[in-house]
Order: C-alpha cells, then structure tokens, then sequence
C-alpha cells in the first residue's frame, strides 16, 4: 500500500455503492486484507466482494 500512501489515496474517503458505509481508503484497504464483511457492526454487507 505504499504507493497508495505516496498518492494521498490513503486519505481519500470512500464508501460501498450497496450498504454506503465507508471511510478513508487506506483504513478500508487495511480492514478488507484481513476481513470479507463490511467494518460497521451489524452490517452484513460483503462490500470486498462485490
């Protein structure tokens, strides 16, 4: 993700076009290596996926 970090991606703010959950990108990058389902509880959106 360094080259997101060097573009200021990281910092842009971004959201699911089904749930419209979101946040910035680089945070959303780092949450979807590890996890398939959406970061807000109780939402069972699989926004990685779609």
């Amino acid at each position: 993700m360094s080259g997101a970090s060097l573009s200021g991606f990281d910092s842009w703010f971004t959201w699911c076009q089904t749930c419209r959950h979101g946040g910035h990108a680089g945070h959303i990058l780092a949450w979807f290596e590890r996890h398939t389902r959406c970061p807000v509880a109780d939402c069972d959106c699989k926004c990685v996926l779609l």
